[in-house]
């Protein structure tokens, strides 16, 4: 009994460490490109940072820039134009605009919500399963 107890507590570090590995690799996965986007470009502040699709949507203090993988700023929006993220949904690039997602579940649904991001307004919605 007491082989199999040590080995399940043993199992549950075992597992909680990889988790606590992952998160980590994933945030310096994300600081690492930020670090790249501000050395080989004009941007000095990377104040946002969205992987969405073959993209990367990058805002700093004055701008919202649409760059591909080798961070060739593709599209750039003044901040003027952007409304406020007051529901800190993300920013994606689709249908030749950027706008703002918002993905949530409802009972046996996942719903996805895009938004105008000059007005805030509800463009579409889709809704996927149940």
């Amino acid at each position: 009994m007491r082989k199999i107890v040590l080995i399940f507590i043993t199992l549950m570090i075992t597992i909680f460490l990889l988790i606590c590995y992952m998160v980590y690799r994933d945030n310096n996965y994300l600081n690492k490109i930020k670090k790249d986007i501000i050395k080989t470009t004009d941007i000095i502040d990377v104040t946002y940072l969205n992987k969405y699709g073959n993209y990367y949507i990058v805002k700093d203090n004055e701008y919202l820039y649409l760059m591909d993988d080798e961070y060739n700023i593709l599209l750039q929006k003044d901040l003027i134009l952007v409304h406020e993220n007051t529901n800190n949904y993300d920013i994606i690039y689709r249908d030749e605009n950027f706008m703002y997602m918002h993905d949530y579940k409802e009972k046996h649904k996942l719903i996805y919500e895009y938004y105008n991001i000059g007005t805030y307004e509800l463009i579409d919605t889709v809704s996927l399963g149940g």
